[in-house]
């Protein structure tokens, strides 16, 4: 008999313990029942997690593959309306390359300085050999919380009108060495910032030093030994 009354009040608290607990579950916000199942000689947690009351925060995810572009309409315009030139399509190691970028849009592009790279063809795939430092500036602004004026240091951007032009010159050196010779070719830079009409783009693409074929605009030129 007293086995019996033992059983049944044993019943009675488990019974009234998961009432309790399913109470809170469904009041309680963020409240969290984990559930531990036994199965020798392994053991599986389970969370059981209500639905969040909260507005899920945006979640950023970083990744090294290599990933086409999305598509934005000052990227488009820059793909469509950009034209890179060089002044030759032939060069000796020791000479100088113009590299000239012409809007032939008809709206106003603002664009990182300078905004391309430099990829060499190995025979399967480009190789990228450089990019340029982007060219920095100094501005001042007024810091609230210091109360005073200081000194920025931010990227600097070129604006190139309608059917005008902007040029560089490059001396075929990557960080002090002269490049090899083979088939090269000019494009837009992994890293750059875009803007058209008001509407800015700003492109980080990690994982692209190898690609089997570039993206619009391009221009290429080969490289022979002096």
């Amino acid at each position: 008999m007293l086995r019996v009354l033992s059983n049944r009040l044993l019943v009675l608290i488990l019974l009234v313990t998961g009432i309790v607990i399913l109470l809170l579950v469904q009041v309680i916000p963020g409240f969290q029942l984990i559930v531990i199942t036994v199965t020798p000689p392994k053991r599986t947690i389970s969370i059981i997690e209500p639905t969040p009351t909260s507005p899920i925060k945006p979640t950023v995810i970083i990744t090294t593959s290599v990933i086409t572009p999305p598509s934005n309409e000052a990227l488009e315009y820059a793909r469509t309306y950009l034209e890179f030139k060089v002044d030759r399509e032939f060069y000796k190691l020791g000479d100088k390359v113009k590299i000239t970028i012409i809007n032939h849009g008809d709206k106003t592009i603002e664009m990182t300085n300078p905004p391309w790279a430099i990829y060499k063809y190995t025979g399967k795939d480009w190789v990228k050999v450089y990019t340029p430092p982007c060219r920095v500036k100094t501005t001042v602004v007024f810091d609230i919380k210091k109360g005073r004026e200081v000194e920025m240091v931010t990227h600097e951007t070129i604006t190139i009108k309608p059917e005008c032009s902007v040029s560089w010159v490059w001396n075929l050196k990557v960080y002090g060495e002269l490049v090899t010779p083979g088939r090269y070719a000019i494009t837009l830079r992994d890293d750059i910032f875009i803007k058209v009409n008001g509407k800015s783009f700003r492109m980080l693409r990690i994982g692209g030093l190898v690609r089997s074929n570039l993206e619009e605009p391009i221009v290429y030129f080969t490289v022979e030994e002096s």
